[in-house]
C-alpha cells in the first residue's frame, strides 16, 4: 500500500500563512502502527492535471469538502508506478536539555519550557535539505536566549531549554518528553515553541493555547513589538502540540509571511534574514521573562 499526495489550490489559513504552494515537499509519514507508509509528493500542477483528465476540478472537490464536510471518494483511471527501497535502521533520539534554576524558594519548582527542534531531513533522494529556516533559525534563537538569560539575574521560576529531535518524524522528541518529562508536567506553567523564524514579512504569527492571549500581548508591548505580533489560537503543527494536548499552556512562535523554502533543498543559510531572527528573539525573551517571573 502506498499513496500519492499534492497540495491543492485551496489552502487553509494556517497553510497560507506559512506560504505553502503547489511545489512538492519533503516529508516523513507513518502508518497507525508506526510502520513507514511509502508514498510520493507530486507538484500541484501535476495532481490537478490528473483530475482534469477525467473532467474533475480539484478546486471544486476541495471547496465541497470544506463546505459540506463529506468525503466523496472517486476512482481515478490514472495508474502510478512507484519504486522504493525501505530500510529500517536502529538509532538514537536525542533531546538536549539545559536549565537555569529559579531563585524563588517556592516558585523554583515551576518550569517554563523554551523549545525548538534541531532536526531536519538531511540527505534524501540525492538532495541535501539543510533546514536553515526550519529549524536552525529557532535553534539559534534558543541558544542565544540561553546565553543571555544565563548571564542575567536568575528568574523566580526555572527555565528549561529543550532542543528537540524527531520533530519532522511526527513530533517524536516532544512526544517523548511529554511522556517522560524531566520536570513534572503538573509544575510546567508554559511551553514556548520557536519554529522557522528566519524569513517572513517582519511580523510574528503567535499561536496561544490553554492560556490568555493577554500574556503574549503584554510581552509584545514590553518588547516594543505590539504592532509586529499577531495573536491567534492553537496552531495544528509543531513541538508544542503534545504539550497542548496534555493541557499545558503553549505559545507557538513563527515569522509571518511566506516561507518559500519550507521543506525544500533550497532552505540554506544564504536565504536567512537576520533581522527576522532578532524580532523573534526580542519577543520570546520578553515572554519567557514574564512567564518565569509572574507572581
Amino acid at each position: 500500500m502506498g499513496f500519492v499526495t499534492f497540495t491543492g489550490p485551496v489552502l487553509s489559513r494556517y497553510a497560507a500563512r506559512r506560504g505553502m504552494g503547489p511545489q512538492p515537499l519533503a516529508f516523513y509519514t507513518n502508518a497507525g502502527d508506526d510502520r513507514p507508509l511509502p508514498g510520493v509528493w507530486i507538484s500541484g500542477e501535476t495532481g490537478a492535471a490528473i483530475f482534469r483528465a477525467q473532467a474533475l476540478s480539484v478546486m471544486d472537490i476541495q471547496t465541497s469538502l470544506n463546505n459540506d464536510r463529506v468525503v466523496g471518494s472517486k476512482a481515478l483511471k490514472s495508474l502510478a508506478h512507484v519504486q522504493w527501497t525501505s530500510q529500517r535502521q536502529a538509532g538514537w533520539l536525542v533531546n538536549v536539555l539545559g536549565a537555569i534554576p529559579g531563585r524563588d524558594p517556592v516558585l523554583k519548582n515551576d518550569v517554563v519550557i523554551l523549545g525548538a527542534h534541531r532536526d531536519h531531513f538531511g540527505n534524501q533522494a540525492g538532495l541535501l535539505f539543510p533546514g536553515a529556516d526550519d529549524n536552525a533559525s529557532g535553534t539559534a534563537v534558543l541558544l542565544e536566549l540561553a546565553r543571555l538569560l544565563k548571564n542575567a539575574p536568575p528568574p523566580k521560576r526555572t527555565i528549561l531549554f529543550a532542543s528537540f529531535s524527531g520533530e519532522e518524524q511526527n513530533l517524536l522528541g516532544s512526544t517523548w518528553y511529554v511522556r517522560h518529562p524531566a520536570r513534572p508536567l503538573v509544575n510546567t506553567v508554559a511551553m514556548i515553541n520557536v519554529d522557522h523564524v528566519g524569513l517572513g514579512n517582519g511580523t510574528l504569527t503567535v499561536g496561544v493555547a490553554n492560556m490568555s492571549k493577554d500574556v503574549a500581548a503584554l510581552a509584545a508591548e514590553q518588547a516594543g513589538l505590539s504592532e509586529a505580533v499577531k495573536l491567534y489560537g492553537f496552531f495544528p503543527g509543531g513541538d508544542h502540540v503534545p504539550f497542548a494536548e496534555a493541557g499545558i499552556p503553549t505559545v507557538a512562535v513563527v515569522t509571518a509571511g511566506a516561507h518559500p523554502h519550507f521543506h525544500q533543498s533550497s532552505d540554506s543559510h544564504e536565504t536567512i534574514q537576520p533581522d527576522r531572527l532578532g524580532t523573534a528573539a526580542r519577543f520570546v525573551m520578553a515572554l519567557t521573562r514574564r512567564l518565569a517571573n509572574a507572581p
